[in-house]
């Protein structure tokens, strides 16, 4: 004799809730602090603490952040070299 497998409808797919990532503990405003957090997160899912669809998700933001602190840094460094070409123009 077989036995069908039944599916149950109507019920909510069973969720393995893991606990809050909690926010970074350090400010991100250097390159070097984006790094660390990225150094976390991949240790972090290494151990299996957090998924890799949401390390990814994490990691992406990160990259981001370090882009918009490099060009900052960049625009900086660019206008202070701009700011000594026009002093010196003028000796």
């Amino acid at each position: 004799m077989k036995t069908l497998n039944t599916i149950k409808i109507n019920q909510p797919a069973k969720k393995t809730e893991k606990p809050a990532r909690r926010p970074p503990s350090i400010p991100l405003t250097r390159v070097g602090h984006v790094r660390d957090e990225l150094a976390k997160v991949y240790r972090e899912v290494r151990r299996g603490d957090l998924g890799s669809n949401e390390g990814g998700k994490l990691c992406y933001i990160l990259m981001a952040i370090r882009q918009v602190i490099e060009t900052g840094e960049l625009e900086s460094r660019v206008k202070a070299l701009e700011n000594g070409q026009e002093d010196s123009g003028n000796e």
